[in-house]
């Protein structure tokens, strides 16, 4: 498990360097986050520092161990109307379970605040991490910090901004230390419907069929069948991928589009050494790449793909992509 660990965070900085491990040849993110309208859109028009530090940012902080040293940026969003998540829901619905868990360990409630405007401000921090995040799970430290709209502070909480897009609370706590639970398990027990037909169908889907329906919307750029493919991690990271850190997260998810169509000639499995219940699989396809896949994969053609894959809340899911097991 520890092996598979130190896999998953190679995978994350490889988003960087535009080969990553689920399909970073595209790095053109999707046309449109989908799920529920208000799940956390924000005016970019609001970014521009405030300048200053605020008396009540440094007090907060500081009472936690942490120094804010500077003004990153701002941003206007509102928060979903409900935490009820199915698997083609926007990554938003995750970025905000979790807010609300760290914001928690706190004392503040963001719950309270579904379907209502908020203010976020970040900032750049100095502290101490807990030691589960070495470097460089944390390149960077901002303090994100959330306001109601009569200017109170509504939640609070740390990450590490692009591009794995870690986080945990001003204690230094994460949410499988508050929950007792990992994200995706804490999904399942407080927000998950089983009966909602959309994840009743993902449910059914065989590893194959996974594998096919996120080959497919890579190259369709269909948007809600990628992300019903994707591990919660995954999904997060479409948040963060390539992110400007004057922004709390990228307004739309950064999914893979390094295809433009895809023909999937075979799939066979292979030994992916990746960690309990992974699954590899090889999948010879015939495609074009988009523009954004042109750079690594050249114009296309046969080729093969190295995918995860993986059960998480009662579906299979993908969890890497990449050109070389």
């Amino acid at each position: 498990m520890k092996r598979f660990s130190v896999c998953l965070l190679i995978l994350a900085l490889l988003v960087l360097s535009g080969c990553g491990s689920r399909g970073a040849e595209g790095s053109g993110g999707s046309e449109e986050a989908v799920g529920r309208s208000s799940s956390g859109s924000f005016s970019t028009e609001a970014t521009a520092a405030v300048p200053g530090v605020p008396d009540d940012v440094s007090t907060l902080f500081g009472s936690y161990g942490w120094t804010v040293t500077g003004v990153l940026g701002g941003a206007d969003a509102v928060l979903p109307d409900s935490l009820k998540t199915n698997v083609e829901d926007s990554p938003l619905q995750f970025y905000w379970m979790r807010a609300a868990v760290l914001s928690g360990d706190i004392g503040y409630d963001l719950t309270g605040l579904l379907g209502s405007p908020v203010r976020i401000e970040i900032y750049a921090l100095d502290g101490a991490l807990p030691e589960k995040y070495p470097f460089p799970a944390f390149q960077a430290i901002r303090g994100i910090l959330f306001r109601r709209e009569d200017g109170m502070i509504a939640g609070a909480l740390v990450d590490s901004g692009r591009h794995a897009g870690n986080a945990v609370s001003l204690k230094r706590d994460d949410v499988e230390d508050i929950t007792g639970m990992s994200l995706p398990d804490y999904w399942g027990n407080n927000y998950y419907d089983p009966g909602d037909p959309v994840n009743a169908a993902a449910e059914q889907r065989t590893a194959e069929d996974v594998v096919r329906r996120y080959l497919q919307s890579v190259a369709s750029g269909d948007t809600a069948a990628q992300l019903s493919t994707l591990s919660v991690q995954g999904k997060l990271q479409s948040l963060f991928s390539n992110l400007d850190d004057s922004l709390p997260y990228n307004p739309t998810p950064e999914l893979y589009t390094y295809l433009s169509s895809v023909e999937v000639l075979s799939l066979r499995t292979y030994d992916a050494d990746s960690g309990e219940g992974m699954t590899g699989y090889a999948a010879e396809i015939d495609g074009k790449t988009s523009e954004s896949g042109k750079a690594v994969l050249g114009d296309g053609g046969k080729m093969t793909r190295f995918i995860l894959v993986g059960k998480e809340n009662g579906s299979l899911r993908v969890f890497g992509d990449g050109t070389g097991p």
